[in-house]
C-alpha cells in the first residue's frame, strides 16, 4: 500500500529514477523489522513494536547490499527507512527544533519531506 502511494505523491514524475527507487525501497523495507519487534501488552491487548525501524534498516540495507547498490544510494535509503516514524512525535519532544537539527543531519530532510505516504 505505501508503494502505491508513493507513486501517487504529486513530487514522484519530477524525481530522477534513482530518486525514484530510494523511495521504493524505503517504502518496502519501513515496517520489515514488525514481524521481529512486535509486542501485545498483556494488560491492554495493544501491539508495538519497538526498535522496529532500526531492524528494517539492517534488514533492507543487507538486501541493497546484496543487490549491488551503491553505498550512497543504499545509506540514503537507510536514513529514511531508520527516522521515518519521528515526525508524528516532534511535538512529544522537549525541545523538537533541536530534534529536527539532528535528524536533519541524518536524512535528506528536503527528499525526506517529499516522503509523506508511510
Amino acid at each position: 500500500m505505501v508503494v502505491d502511494e508513493v507513486e501517487r505523491l504529486p513530487e514522484w514524475r519530477s524525481l530522477d529514477r534513482d530518486s525514484q527507487l530510494e523511495l521504493l525501497f524505503t517504502a518496502l523495507f519501513h515496517d520489515a523489522g514488525k514481524p521481529a519487534t512486535t509486542q501485545i501488552d498483556a494488560v491492554t491487548g495493544r501491539t508495538h513494536s519497538p526498535k522496529h525501524a532500526i531492524v528494517g534498516m539492517e534488514i533492507g540495507r543487507g538486501v541493497l547490499r546484496e543487490l549491488g547498490c551503491d553505498l550512497g544510494s543504499r545509506e540514503r535509503t537507510m536514513g529514511l527507512i531508520r527516522y521515518h516514524g519521528r515526525p508524528p512525535f516532534l511535538l512529544e519532544k522537549t525541545e523538537p527544533a533541536r530534534e529536527v537539527i539532528s535528524l536533519s543531519w541524518q536524512v535528506n530532510h528536503l527528499f525526506a519531506l517529499s516522503f509523506r505516504a508511510g
